[in-house]
């Protein structure tokens, strides 16, 4: 399988604007609730994951890019990620009190990214957490944040594109994370609403 994550050694670098405000309400949250077990689905380059490292909250990741799990384990701040399908993980049932994902969803096929969530909920435990990351463009957010995450997504690959259209068209997280029971739902947006933190509490 072609990896298309080639530019994984600048990744982190290129994004940081955009993703450290969020990486660091990540932080937030996971300090506040001291989460003991932690998995981070489709981590990337575990950048999220070498920050919590850093304030000594260990947690691991996977991924299915080669590239971006070469950056993950390089360096001082090297963290616990492997090869792994996050539609199909190897890990036992409620093994983790937080799964975690950040922009990942909206790149797959609605099909896909279904699959995955469904995953994340069979690794969590009871009353345990899920954090999902991600767009959710709603008719409320503002047509210049719409159209500035449209431009950024079409520049991302044509497969990329289609799917993240297919995301917004269907819903984006509220359709993602439909038909399923969660003793608590919260949700918060930046990026003027474009982009939301949603934190689903298992019963």
């Amino acid at each position: 399988m072609m990896d298309e994550y080639d530019h994984a050694s600048f990744y982190d670098k290129m994004l940081f604007p955009f993703l450290y405000p969020i990486r660091r309400q990540i932080l937030k949250i996971v300090k506040q609730k001291n989460y003991k077990s932690i998995l981070d689905v489709c981590c990337g380059t575990g950048n999220q994951l070498k920050i919590l490292k850093k304030q000594g909250i260990y947690g691991e990741g996977i991924d299915l890019s080669k590239n971006m799990l070469s950056v993950a384990l390089k360096g001082k701040s090297a963290v616990k990620c492997k090869l792994e399908d996050a539609a199909n993980t190897s890990y036992d049932d409620k093994s983790f009190d937080l799964v975690m994902t950040t922009f990942a969803l909206h790149e797959k096929d609605p099909h896909i990214a279904k699959t995955i969530f469904q995953e994340m909920i069979r690794l969590t435990k009871d009353a345990g957490d899920i954090i999902i990351v991600d767009f959710n463009i709603l008719p409320t957010v503002p047509k210049i944040v719409a159209k500035s995450i449209d431009l950024i997504e079409s520049q991302a690959g044509e497969m990329h594109y289609a799917n993240f259209c297919k995301y917004k068209d269907l819903g984006g997280l509220d359709y993602i994370i439909s038909e399923n029971t969660f003793s608590k739902i919260a949700k918060e947006t930046i990026f003027w609403g474009g982009v939301s933190i949603v934190i689903l509490t298992l019963p």
